[in-house]
């Protein structure tokens, strides 16, 4: 990793990132060429402690030197997603293992349950391969085992490149099951990517933080499953203050498992019960 995408990690994690965010996103806009020496001059205009502590801190040779298959952009530069510009708390840099893949195509993310039912995979085997037969799709999710894993296993065998967005680092790919499709992945112009320092383990709290780049990732996202207090649910609720289009597949009533898809629903999601409905949002 070069000193530039070092130092942002750290500046992204200190206290007082979030008093000069506005300025440090204006310069990366006005600055494009990465020049260490001149992020370093900013950085000391703003406040000269604060670049003490970004050099004092023992992060910074480990990251330097860190090394692997890996990508960074930062914020403003030419291949950061413009989704990401949507969010008042973008990432101010990123990694990624494979290819920008985000660029010039139809993004469609499903997010859904841990523990889906028969009957919500089913569904899926059935329908989704149909809309992404439609368009060149890039496909986008978190990962996780149940709808998101089998939603990037269909989307393998419909030849679309898909997007996975880590709650952990990208040398620490999770959960396991996600890793174990890495290689195949990776040789079919998807990504992972990730926000969290290469070499960081998952944490709780990561995954809502993470949540928020599955909702702006995309021009379409559906919901399949969401309980009350699910992380489907959180994400959904993202897709919607973003204003963008939320599909969501109802079930019964009387139902737990969909509980927090009809909220959404309520809240101004698309009932999305097969392919031909994408065709209504177009």
């Amino acid at each position: 990793m070069t000193e530039f995408y070092a130092l942002l990690y750290l500046l992204s994690r200190n206290k007082k990132y979030y008093l000069y965010q506005d300025r440090i996103f204006l310069h990366l806009k006005q600055n494009k060429d990465k020049v260490f020496f001149e992020l370093i001059a900013f950085i000391k205009d703003l406040d000269p402690l604060l670049l003490d502590q970004l050099f004092s801190n023992d992060l910074y040779d480990s990251l330097r030197m860190s090394s692997g298959e890996n990508n960074y952009c930062a914020y403003g530069e030419d291949l950061y997603p413009l989704e990401f510009y949507l969010l008042t708390d973008p990432p101010l840099v990123f990694s990624y293992k494979g290819k920008p893949c985000w660029f010039n195509s139809l993004k469609l993310t499903v997010v859904g349950s841990r523990r889906p039912t028969l009957k919500s995979l089913q569904w899926m085997s059935l329908e989704l391969p149909k809309l992404l037969a439609r368009n060149s799709w890039v496909t986008v999710s978190g990962g996780a085992i149940g709808v998101d894993l089998y939603f990037h296993q269909l989307s393998l065998k419909s030849k679309c490149p898909t997007i996975v967005i880590l709650p952990s680092g990208i040398n620490k790919i999770y959960p396991l099951a996600i890793k174990n499709k890495e290689e195949d992945i990776l040789k079919q112009g998807g990504c992972f990517l990730s926000e969290f320092m290469p070499h960081e383990e998952v944490k709780k709290y990561h995954f809502q933080h993470r949540n928020r780049l599955i909702a702006a990732l995309n021009q379409f996202c559906l919901v399949i499953e969401a309980k009350e207090k699910s992380g489907s649910l959180i994400t959904g609720h993202f897709v919607l203050e973003l204003g963008k289009d939320l599909m969501v597949l109802p079930g019964h009533p009387m139902d737990l498992n969909f509980h927090g898809s009809h909220h959404l629903i309520k809240l101004g999601g698309t009932v999305f019960t097969s392919h031909i409905d994408l065709e209504t949002l177009f």
